[in-house]
This record gives structure tokens, C-alpha cells and sequence, in this order.
């Protein structure tokens, strides 16, 4: 019995101790804000809502997607419209991806094997489809300090 209490109690130190350690750790970073930052995205100078999505952030992970929400607040671009990303952080992220998926026309709600592409980066714009549909467009933005961000929107190309 006092052999169980003694592991026990050891235990329970050892994760204590587990545990003030990450929360120190990732609480003394003083070059990485507690929330990610979030980005301007905007088209015509007009701000595009954005939802965050999966992300790496102080040593935290956290997954979130919702598509056919944020679908219901794409924004109407017109096609090979201009879409502009800027952070408002320092640091700036050092590497920036952009995918996109399309909405099948037959399949109300099939956004996975429809169509994906990665459309080219131009410093911090890229261009919108040419086609008609509704898009989910994912930044995924990169720190050098490690921490990775993922955000999403939807724009309807009318």
C-alpha cells in the first residue's frame, strides 16, 4: 500500500512538473504573440472575412474547418480578379502557400474531389479563376520561429 502511494505521488509530481514546464515555456516567447496574427485579405481595397483554420502556435495545435460556413460568406469577385494578403505582424511570415478548391457544380457540398490547384503567388496577390463557381481558398502561412498558420475563405467568381 505505501509502495502504491509513494508511485503515485510521484506521478503526480512528474506531471506537475511536465506541465509548468510547457506553459513556461511557450508563455516566455517573447517574439511570438499568444493569438496568431491575423491577415488582411481584401479585394478592390474591400476586406474579405477570413476564419482561421488549422494552426501550430506557441508549441498548441488546433484543427477547425467549416466549410459550407465559411461558403456562406464567400466573397463576389469578378473572374481573374486581384486578391491581396498582407500581415500586420512582425515578423512577417517567411513562406506563404495558397490553395484552392472548387465547389462541384453536380455535388452541392463536394469540395475535396473536385478541383485543386495551387494558383501562383505574386509577392503577396494572386489572381482569382477565370471560371464561375465558388471557391475555398486556404493561406497557409509559415514563421521562422516555427509556428504555421492556416486561414480560410470563400470567394464566388460571378
Amino acid at each position: 500500500m505505501r509502495k502504491s502511494a509513494i508511485i503515485l505521488l510521484t506521478s503526480a509530481v512528474a506531471i506537475i512538473i511536465i506541465v509548468g514546464i510547457t506553459y513556461f515555456a511557450r508563455e516566455s516567447r517573447p517574439d511570438v504573440t499568444k493569438e496568431p496574427p491575423i491577415p488582411v485579405v481584401t479585394y478592390n481595397n474591400k476586406q474579405i472575412s477570413i476564419t482561421m483554420g488549422t494552426r501550430v502556435w506557441r508549441g498548441v495545435s488546433d484543427v477547425f474547418f467549416m466549410w459550407e460556413k465559411i461558403a456562406e460568406k464567400a466573397t463576389i469577385v469578378p473572374p481573374e480578379g486581384e486578391i491581396k494578403i498582407e500581415f500586420n505582424y512582425k515578423p512577417k511570415p517567411s513562406k506563404l502557400y495558397i490553395a484552392q478548391v472548387e465547389r462541384d457544380p453536380s455535388q452541392e457540398n463536394n469540395w475535396t474531389s473536385y478541383g485543386f490547384q495551387d494558383p501562383p503567388l505574386n509577392g503577396n496577390t494572386f489572381k482569382v479563376p477565370l471560371e464561375k463557381n465558388i471557391y475555398m481558398v486556404a493561406i497557409h502561412a509559415v514563421w521562422s520561429t516555427g509556428e504555421n498558420v492556416e486561414y480560410i475563405f470563400a470567394i464566388e467568381v460571378k
